[in-house]
């Protein structure tokens, strides 16, 4: 076990602003005195974050062993190549292989697929391909369609939970032109049988700065491929259904 003391000369950690926020949960009262936090486009939350990032720096650094301790994780962890999240599509004996793949010197994941066990593999998405300037962009999910004409990705900026999903045709990797903002959980998508249309959950919208729980009200969709967003069809969240009654807390999940 490595134990370090506050290194001379350290910034204190800066401490946290209480804002509470309150809001009742089956009828009991709970109050967030961090949730403007969440709010990464607020000054005072970034000169926040980079105190403590600034203050956790200088105590890591401090511990002794700690530099060839790292430099030996990192050399390990360059040996080989990574493959992670393997995906089979498709029918028959020799399916269509979506996986994400990550490289020696690469920072992100990649998508990649391969039609059949014996095939070459086929770069499908980059996500660093057209990001943002000075913005890193990051594979946190996807989903292949069963016949595997198409895949849903899912990709957030800087560590954010903002994910928006993109549709992509598997043949060719590019993208159809539907996008999907305010996703919170991107491990519930399911498709339909016959890959021509999918499930998903979706946040309601939310003005910059509100003090409310973006994760709060979400609404199951259907998807049919081919035709545009807005005609999507909500299948079940609050007051949709009193066969089944939701809470705001809820996630509905359709599959």
């Amino acid at each position: 076990m490595l134990v370090a003391s506050m290194p001379a000369g350290a910034a204190l950690a800066p401490i946290a602003e209480e804002r509470p926020v309150i809001e009742n949960f089956f009828g009991q009262p709970v109050t967030d005195a961090y949730r403007h936090l969440e709010d990464v486009r607020d000054p005072q939350v970034m000169a926040y974050l980079k105190g403590q990032g600034l203050h956790a720096r200088a105590v890591l650094d401090a511990i002794p062993g700690r530099q060839r301790m790292a430099e030996r994780i990192a050399q390990l962890s360059e040996l080989g190549v990574q493959i992670s999240a393997v995906q089979m599509a498709g029918k028959g004996r020799d399916p269509i292989l979506f996986y994400l793949r990550q490289a020696p010197g690469e920072r992100s994941r990649k998508l990649f697929v391969r039609n059949g066990f014996g095939a070459a593999e086929r770069l499908l998405f980059d996500p660093e391909v057209d990001a943002p300037p000075g913005q890193r962009r990051s594979i946190d999910s996807f989903s292949a369609a069963p016949d595997g004409l198409h895949v849903l990705v899912g990709t957030a900026l800087g560590g954010s939970e903002a994910t928006v999903f993109t549709l992509l045709n598997a043949s060719s990797g590019k993208p159809t032109g539907l996008q999907i903002d305010r996703i919170a959980f991107g491990n519930l998508v399911h498709w339909s049988p016959d890959g021509k249309s999918f499930f998903y959950n979706r946040l309601p919208s939310q003005e910059t700065g509100a003090k409310t729980n973006r994760y709060l009200n979400g609404v199951a969709w259907r998807h049919v491929i081919g035709m545009p967003l807005g005609q999507d069809e909500p299948l079940m969240g609050i007051g949709r259904d009193s066969k089944v009654p939701l809470t705001d807390i809820d996630i509905p999940d359709v599959r």
